[in-house]
């Protein structure tokens, strides 16, 4: 299983956007990583934020949706049926 250390990256970005000198070097040297590192994190979350607030549909509408079964069919045939496999 793939873990990804959201906190750590939310901690870069943190670092990265506050604007103060040396912040990100700091910020490196804490998690023993380059500072190179701190920045991808940083574009990463930011990219994250916007995507999440660009005006589509919000995770919560999604899950909705899909609970309630508003969503278009797909699969145009049974993959379990016997004349699906060949």
């Amino acid at each position: 299983m793939c873990k990804i250390p959201l906190t750590r990256w939310i901690a870069n970005a943190a670092a990265r956007f506050s604007g103060d000198h040396g912040a990100v070097a700091h910020q490196a040297q804490e998690v023993h990583c380059s500072r190179q590192s701190v920045y991808d994190h940083a574009q990463k979350v930011h990219a994250a934020v916007a995507a999440e607030h660009s005006g589509g549909p919000s995770r919560a509408q999604l899950i909705q949706e899909n609970q309630a079964g508003n969503r278009p069919e797909i699969m145009t045939q049974d993959l379990d049926s016997p004349g699906s496999r060949k």
